[in-house]
């Protein structure tokens, strides 16, 4: 370092550490008094040396030096990682010193924040908003595989644990508005120094390189530089998946696919990657879009092989122009083809509801929508060749009631008939007709068209309505009602002053979900979907429980006061 360089670096220091006073102290270190004894001359001081020397003592020595130092000292180093890797080195009062690109994708999102000198001296939560701005703008989180993660390293870990859940928080609100498909991922780390050589060596942050070395843990077989190439989203589903083996990468899957459907040398065609490495079989779902034209083609690669598993080869090549069928061509394909399936719906109208002409896998294709006999139709049509590609029925009470038959068409001779019903209701139930009070099948309608056989009885205080499939026999939904003083019978049935009087005693929310638990013969961690109100119905305390166990959504309603079932319904 030259005595230039080194007068200019102490000055700054002086500004930094103490008010705009170089000159006074420069001069304060000139008037120091000195003995008047006769002093031996010591080789190689000079005046620059000596201004040094007095800019080190007051800086150091005094007050402004520990100011200084807390202001320029490093605590903490975050990383946000997604594939472009970005270092932000804090103080301990969070201001930025630093905000580093370590690789060419994040010199790339940083460009426009002067490299990340822009954020220097910026508070940390600023910085990060901008950072992940950048990197939404730059495209590196609009995927539905997309992840960041978040890394923050420190001497200190308790600090280092606040800030982790702190700097969660921003990016997660930041990404809810502006990308929320992307995951976010967080940990804290102690220093490493170990795992910063190696961060180093492969032009990473310490938390991505934190990140490959559990994938390392997990399958001794991989190297570091191998996995350190993946991105952050491929190395979570990687280790989701147990780490088999090394993927492709996304780079060389579309690669794979540009030369697959032989458009290598053509810059209008981009490629999008996603991966899924914790599917079965793990691969990359590719998508070529052909900006001249608009259309998109749709790819899936073996992650591990590289081969391809679906999508057309050659789109570019020319082709004996072909006409497409015409829409009502596909309408009358897909009808032929539902009759086929449910012969029962020969007597029905369609009621055409969606009809679409898009592309996909590289195809034109026909999707089409349509009720026919208490059915809802979705197929999709080869607008080429008139294939059927997909298809699925859904049975439904949604489609209006011109799409039912005439007035007084018998009922299809393949419904199972009121008794079958009838006995279908009451072998669910466990009993016999005979243990009822009455016993009612009727095949119900909705919107002018029959949805299903409807069971009702009374079996004890109890009122019981059953949804039987009238092809099947199956049991749609089932509804159970106490009949109690809520429902205009068995008055005084909730006595102990719950109508009045005396306050009425409250089992509590966990009792109440219990009670629905108990009837249904499940705990509550088997269930999804949970949810409870409380709430007065007629002056009664009622809790509402509903959930979702084994596909079949529950709703229940509790006594609040003793515990009662008083209603329970599910359906599939």
């Amino acid at each position: 370092m030259t005595d230039k360089e080194l007068e200019k670096r102490l000055a700054q220091a002086a500004e930094h550490a103490a008010p705009n006073d170089l000159k006074g102290v420069l001069s304060r270190c000139g008037e120091k008094e000195v003995s008047p004894t006769p002093a031996k001359k010591k080789k190689g001081w000079n005046t620059k040396g000596l201004i040094a020397a007095c800019l080190a003592l007051v800086l150091v020595g005094g007050g402004g030096g520990i100011v200084y130092q807390r202001a320029h000292a490093v605590a903490s180093v975050i990383s946000l990682d997604v594939n472009p890797s970005i270092e932000l080195r804090v103080n301990r009062d969070e201001k930025v010193l630093s905000c580093t690109a370590l690789n060419e994708e994040a010199k790339e999102a940083l460009a426009e924040m002067g490299g990340g000198t822009d954020l220097e001296g910026a508070k940390l939560e600023v910085a990060v908003n901008a950072v992940v701005g950048a990197l939404v703008r730059h495209g590196y989180l609009d995927g539905l595989s997309s992840a960041i993660l978040v890394s923050v390293e420190d001497k200190d870990q308790a600090r280092a644990a606040r800030m982790e859940e702190e700097l969660r928080s921003i990016v997660s609100g930041f990404l809810q508005a502006e990308a929320p498909n992307a995951a976010v991922l967080s940990q804290n780390l102690e220093v490493n120094a170990d795992l910063d050589r190696r961060a180093q060596e492969s032009n990473i942050s310490v938390g991505k390189a934190a990140l490959v070395d559990q994938v390392l843990r997990a399958n001794g077989t991989l190297t570091f530089q191998e996995a350190a190439a993946l991105t952050v989203a491929e190395l979570d589903q990687l280790l989701q998946a147990g780490v088999p083996g090394l993927p492709i990468g996304m780079k060389a899957a579309a690669a794979t696919v540009r030369d697959y459907a032989d458009v290598m040398a053509l810059s209008a065609v981009e490629a999008k990657v996603e991966p899924e490495l914790d599917e079965t079989p793990a691969h990359y779902e590719v998508d070529l879009y052909v900006t001249a034209t608009g259309e998109k083609y749709e790819y899936k690669v073996d992650a591990y092989t590289g081969e391809v598993l679906s999508g057309r080869s050659g789109i570019l090549k020319a082709d004996e122009p072909q006409s497409l069928i015409t829409q009502d061509q596909a309408l009358a394909i897909a009808s032929e083809h539902s009759l086929a399936q449910y012969p029962s719906l020969a007597g029905y109208n369609i009621f055409p509801d969606h009809n679409d002409l898009d592309w996909e896998d590289g195809r034109q294709v026909y999707k089409l929508e349509f009720f026919q006999g208490g059915y809802e139709f979705e197929y999709e049509i080869d607008a080429l060749t008139g294939a059927v590609l997909d298809w699925e029925a859904d049975y439904k009470s949604m489609a209006p009631a011109s799409a039912a038959p005439a007035p007084g068409t018998p009922a299809p001779a393949d419904y199972i008939g009121e008794e079958a019903a009838k006995a279908a209701a009451l072998k669910a139930a466990g009993c016999a007709e005979s243990d009822t009070t009455y016993c009612n099948s009727y095949h119900h309608y909705d919107d002018g068209r029959p949805e299903c056989y409807r069971v009702e009885f009374m079996m004890g205080e109890s009122r019981y309505v059953y949804c039987i499939d009238h092809y099947t026999g199956t049991v749609l939904s089932c509804e159970q009602k106490m009949v109690s003083d809520h429902y205009g019978h068995n008055s005084g049935h909730h006595g102990n002053g719950h109508h009045g009087g005396a306050a009425p005693t409250d089992i509590g929310e966990a009792a109440a979900k219990n009670a629905a638990f108990a009837h249904c013969g499940c705990d509550e961690i088997q269930v999804t979907g949970l949810k409870t109100d409380r709430d007065y119905e007629d002056n009664c305390l009622e809790y509402e429980i509903e959930f979702v166990l084994d596909g079949r959504e529950y709703e229940y309603v509790i006594d609040g006061a003793t515990g009662e079932i008083l209603k329970y319904e599910w359906e599939d």
